[in-house]
């Protein structure tokens, strides 16, 4: 069985992946993942391994930095009780900075109404609409983008302090 074989090598396929991501928690999800989408090949080598690896960090990279306007709007939509996690938290803390005709659009697409119903509902140019949604999208992920970027920066000089002291 290919699980059999992979799971001999085990160590090395973690190595790997904590080689790539440099952080060993998603390390591990990632020799997981490689483990299920590997289930039914019948070869594999290093190279296919790695290639795979790197491939499962990319998507989950990609899927981070995603912000869906359906998203959004779960994290907006007060009907619901739920505690948002770190991401919801963020992505609902970067939407109440934004201007209130930013915000207002913002939700208005997010419900799922195209450019022209908005345009015909609040009576404003539709290249307007677009644009105000797409600069509240965009600086909603460059606030996050940053404020992922300064958590990770402090969990480095984190770790390199412990390092340091051993």
């Amino acid at each position: 069985m290919i699980l059999e074989e992979l799971s001999i090598y085990d160590a090395k396929w973690r190595e790997i992946a904590m080689r790539i991501c440099n952080d060993y928690d998603l390390a591990q999800d990632l020799v997981q993942l490689m483990y299920l989408k590997l289930m039914n090949r019948t070869k594999f080598n290093d190279y296919f391994i790695t290639i795979t690896l790197r491939n499962l960090f990319i998507d989950l990279k990609r899927k981070q930095k995603d912000i869906r306007l359906e998203e959004l709007h779960y994290v907006i939509d007060h009907t619901t009780n739920f505690e948002p996690d770190d991401k919801q938290q963020k992505l609902l803390e970067e939407f109440e900075r934004l201007d209130w005709v930013s915000k207002e659009l913002l939700l208005e697409k997010s419900t799922g109404k195209s450019y022209r119903q908005i345009q015909k509902e609040f009576n404003i140019n539709y290249g307007f609409s677009f644009r105000q949604v797409k600069k509240a999208k965009e600086q909603i992920l460059k606030n996050v983008k940053k404020g992922e970027k300064q958590k990770t920066n402090v969990l480095k000089s984190t770790k390199n302090g412990k390092h340091n002291k051993a």
